[in-house]
């Protein structure tokens, strides 16, 4: 467990660092991400006037329109698509590191992160693992953990 503030944001961005930057997944893994593929068509699609289908009530927000503005803001806004999702996996990969080594053993938290499911989270499913990162950040910011506990069991 890290509880000094500095040395948890320091050993969190490190690790964040090689693991989205310098770890060769995909020479790992043997191909690339398959969602990292659709992120970078759908953002193409989208910044090229492509039209989608349109939902209402409980449609709507089920077709996660928050994460379509996000890929037509990153269409807009960057020329390197690829390096906006990895920027975005290392800020994913930033919160979860500092949440558990402040709960947990060193050692624990690494073997837990180079879990393949975890991988696969913070480098591949990016929408599921920022709405997480949502969550931990609100349990960490929280005074009232077990109202804020009780509260995520109904987000999920």
């Amino acid at each position: 467990m890290v509880k000094n503030i500095y040395l948890n944001y320091l050993i969190s961005f490190i690790f964040a660092l090689i693991f989205v930057y310098v770890i060769p997944w995909v020479g790992l893994f043997g191909e690339e991400f398959h969602d990292i593929h659709n992120y970078l068509d759908r953002i193409v699609y989208l910044n090229d006037r492509g039209t989608e289908r349109e939902y209402a009530g409980l449609l709507w927000f089920l077709s996660e329109p928050l994460w379509k503005e996000i890929l037509i803001f990153i269409g807009y806004a960057f020329e390197d698509y690829r390096e906006v999702i990895y920027a975005l996996s290392f800020g994913i990969t930033f919160v979860y590191v500092s949440f558990l080594i402040k709960r947990v053993h060193l050692l624990i938290a690494i073997i837990f992160l180079f879990n393949p499911m975890m991988v696969h989270l913070f480098m591949e499913q990016i929408r599921i693992a920022i709405a997480f990162c949502l969550v931990l950040i609100a349990y960490d910011l929280s005074e009232d953990e077990e109202k804020l506990r009780r509260s995520s069991i109904l987000l999920l």
